[in-house]
């Protein structure tokens, strides 16, 4: 086996702690075997230097300690360190012990005797250093003790960790100890193997670290973000009144750590505020968002009374524009019709003037009738009294045809031939009385008809004259009705031919109602889209509201 000045430059290799290159040769080497990273590179002693180190367990006095240049052999030697293998233990500022193959201790640095409270003297040369390293007999085998049996294997045979960090061999572990006051420590180790160039185990080196400031500290910090994870929890369970509390009894965390307690709960005012802000303002959007929801539930539904409305004024223009075709047909019919009018009103005006003038001479005609009745009447009234001397002389015949009877009578017969004619005058005068008696009755009946005719004529008369005035009357309203018809057939003309302008100016706003009827489909749709995406949005800000009120108050 190599010198314990070996087993002390694979110490300090393995901590990357050689001595300055002034003092090292190119010789000295990393700790692990052939094929197993950084090799290790021992000095190469003589027996004699080997078996005196060993004898004196490292001792300062050891030969090739401190003169290899004065020893046999040292110039095929490589240099040598420029402390002795006891002082460059010590240097290292960890616990550090090394075994052989047969487990015995060579290595056992100041840092073991503080941490273990076992004098060097007491260790080095001995077998079980367990005994050494763990006061309270916990333990039979450190983990050198471990990879010394099983150098390559210990984590199969021993179950201990292998490090994946490094390129070579090294075994880890964490555990308790006592140290040399007797108070439990937390204790991080680590265990190499060591070769020399050829492959030969050499032996292990155990360095021990005293973590129990680093684990008490990580122990608080675990505490501190427990409960720095256990107030935030609360908070996302909606207890925003939770708050961090955390007291470092130990001291073992600087201030900095402690002030995320402050920054916890200064968060956690400013959330609780926020959310109470939030909570409002959601209570107030809930507000709005349904007011917007009503709102525009209600233009969806105006929307849609307008298209309908709208749909009825395109169907309405559409029976217009008919009516409006048919209007303008019988436009142009009335047209036609005034002008016939018109001229049927100044043919009748016509027909009228030459009614007047005949009517005019009708009563000149009766006027001259009526002159000539009355002189008829004054002839009949002469014939009357003419026929009034026939009766009487008829009456005095009468009379006289009696006397010459009754004169005949007296007579005789002397008389006979006075009697014949006086018979005679007698039936003479009796027969003229009689014709004159029906003349008479004619004539009164003459008399009579004539009254009546001359009372009828009179009348027809009056008529003619009132039927001359009216037909004035009718001639100043033909006229008058003839320019009437001329201004109506004028205005009629006029009217279609607005007619016919209004009827393209309906079909115009035909047109411009189905595109408005278009546009208000559009409209209607995407009010309606609007009124579903705001109930979504009412729904969803419901949903928040409800969720910021249990955040609230879940507390």
């Amino acid at each position: 086996m190599a010198t314990l000045q070996g087993l002390a430059e694979l110490v300090a290799g393995s901590l990357g702690l050689f001595a300055a290159t002034s003092g090292v040769s190119e010789g000295s080497g990393d700790t692990a075997g052939p094929g197993r990273g950084a090799e290790s590179r021992p000095d190469q002693h003589d027996e004699s230097a080997t078996n005196a180190a060993a004898t004196n367990g490292g001792s300062s006095d050891a030969p090739g300690a401190d003169n290899a240049a004065s020893t046999p052999g040292a110039a095929d030697t490589p240099a040598r360190l420029f402390v002795d293998d006891e002082r460059l233990a010590d240097a290292i500022p960890l616990c550090v012990f090394a075994l052989g193959p047969d487990h015995e201790v060579k290595v056992w640095n100041r840092e073991a005797e503080a941490l273990c409270g076992t004098p060097r003297e007491e260790v080095l040369g001995t077998t079980e250093v367990s005994v050494a390293f763990y006061q309270d007999g916990r333990r039979a085998m450190t983990l050198a003790d471990k990879v010394v049996e099983a150098p390559e294997t210990a984590e199969a045979e021993y179950g201990v960790n292998r490090s994946d960090d490094v390129s070579y061999t090294r075994y880890e572990d964490t555990s308790t100890m006592l140290d040399a006051r007797g108070e439990e420590v937390e204790i991080w180790f680590t265990a190499t193997p060591v070769y020399d160039d050829d492959g030969t185990f050499l032996g292990v080196v155990e360095m021990v670290q005293d973590r129990s400031e680093m684990v008490e500290k990580r122990r608080a910090v675990e505490s501190l973000v427990g409960e720095v994870n256990g107030t935030l929890s609360a908070i996302g369970d909606g207890e925003l009144s939770a708050r961090a509390s955390y007291e470092d009894t130990t001291g073992a965390l600087e201030p900095e750590l402690l002030g995320v307690i402050d920054a916890t709960n200064r968060m956690a005012e400013n959330l609780e505020s926020v959310v109470r802000e939030v909570e409002g303002r959601t209570e107030e959007l809930v507000g709005d968002i349904e007011e917007t929801a009503d709102v525009a539930e209600g233009i969806r539904e105006t929307a849609a009374d307008q298209r309908e409305d709208v749909r009825q004024v395109v169907d309405e223009m559409g029976t217009l524009s008919a009516n409006m075709e048919e209007v303008a047909a019988s436009a142009q019919e009335v047209s036609s019709a005034a002008n016939e009018a018109r001229t049927a009103a100044e043919t009748g005006q016509e027909a009228g003037t030459r009614a007047s003038t005949a009517t005019e001479e009708l009563e000149r005609t009766g006027e001259n009738l009526v002159e000539q009745i009355s002189e008829l009447e004054s002839h009949i009234e002469s014939i009357v009294d003419v026929v009034d001397v026939i009766a009487d002389v008829a009456d005095q015949t009468n009379l006289l045809a009696l006397n010459a009877n009754i004169e005949a009578a007296r007579v005789g017969a002397d008389g006979s031939g006075f009697e014949v004619v006086a018979d005679e005058v007698k039936g003479l005068a009796e027969e003229t009385r009689t014709h004159t008696e029906e003349i008479t009755q004619r004539i009164e009946r003459v008399q009579s008809q004539t009254e009546t005719t001359v009372d009828a004529v009179g009348d027809s008369n009056e008529r003619i004259h009132e039927a001359s005035t009216q037909i004035g009357e009718a001639l100043t309203s033909l006229s008058e009705i003839a320019d009437a018809v001329d201004e109506a057939a004028h205005g009629i003309e006029e009217v279609a031919s607005a007619n016919d302008e209004q009827a393209a100016t309906v079909e115009e706003v035909t047109s411009l109602a189905e595109t408005v009827e278009e546009s208000a489909e559009a409209v209607e749709r995407s009010v309606g889209q609007v009124a579903d995406t705001t109930k979504s949005q009412e729904e969803t800000v419901v949903e928040l509201a409800a969720q910021v009120h249990e955040l609230s108050n879940d507390e």
